[in-house]
């Protein structure tokens, strides 16, 4: 099967814009060679959409190799990236004359900070934390790329999200800033403590999580392990987050959190709700710190 991405630029004679569209994942690499280093000036406007191409199709045949079906999960990604850096390097390239790497190859090649942004589930719960996460992109600001893949939501299986959230992972520049909210903080630090293999991993966000087993919510299939805490990747930072007026989740629940992960930083939002007013200010300032 061939995957497409479009991507979008601006023609040099008349500055009308082009839509082209591309093989993803089929078409020879070697067809496409990415420009050597040079000063943004001498780069000619028509050269953006072969180098974003390559970059992209080298990121889907990097994620293909881990995942059979990660090449289509990275058919969205790659089209935004693409579209994203394309504009990111004419706008750069009209501003700065200095020697540099454009900022297309920045972006595509990882530079960038990473936020997978897990939502919780239920029906309409991606469109609702759709909201949080643009929260997070506006606080965080440029240089910054927060991503919030939409998953089951109707059907908040442990075997299936961790699955699908593995294809996220896989179309990420690492190392990650995972930030969950609801039931994809508590999926989240279940995937994270039980992968054998988990992503490079910059920080862990938990908003509003209910908490699996005594003294909280009943479900084995979503319970963590005893030692889950001491499981989750070396070195990444926890927090917690819940305000204190959330009506889904029992503010107790965090209480619970916090006695499994005596490490993590915990913050009792006053006058917030579950979806914390929508405002994810305090968690950008945590992502930020550890920078």
């Amino acid at each position: 099967m061939s995957f497409l991405v479009e991507t979008q630029t601006n023609a040099l004679a008349n500055g009308s814009a082009i839509l082209s569209r591309k093989p993803l994942c089929s078409a020879e690499p070697s067809a496409l060679q990415v420009p050597k280093r040079t000063t943004p000036s001498s780069m000619r406007w028509q050269h953006v959409p072969d180098v974003v191409y390559a970059l992209t199709l080298s990121a889907a045949q990097k994620a293909a190799a881990r995942s059979p079906s990660a090449a289509a999960y990275c058919r969205g990604r790659a089209k935004a990236h693409a579209l994203r850096s394309t504009r990111a390097y004419i706008f750069g390239m009209e501003r700065s004359s200095a020697r540099r790497v454009p900022d297309a190859w920045k972006s595509e090649a990882g530079a960038g900070r990473q936020v997978l942004f897990i939502h919780g589930a239920g029906p309409g719960a991606h469109e609702a934390d759709s909201k949080l996460a643009a929260s997070l992109q506006s606080e965080l600001g440029g240089g910054w790329d927060v991503a919030c893949p939409k998953l089951p939501e109707d059907r908040p299986e442990v075997q299936l999200w961790t699955s699908e959230l593995s294809k996220a992972c896989a179309c990420c520049h690492q190392p990650v800033f995972f930030v969950g909210h609801s039931f994809g903080g508590s999926l989240l630090l279940k995937y994270l403590s039980e992968e054998p293999t988990p992503p490079r991993t910059a920080g862990i966000f938990i908003i509003a999580a209910p908490y699996w087993g005594a003294g909280g919510w009943s479900g084995q299939q979503y319970a963590l392990s005893d030692d889950f805490a001491s499981k989750l990747p070396r070195q990444a930072r926890v927090f917690l987050y819940q305000g204190r007026d959330d009506s889904v989740v029992p503010f107790a629940h965090l209480a619970l959190y916090r006695e499994k992960l005596p490490q993590a930083q915990v913050r009792e939002l006053v006058g917030r709700d579950h979806q914390l007013n929508d405002d994810l200010s305090e968690t950008a300032r945590d992502i930020q710190g550890l920078v």
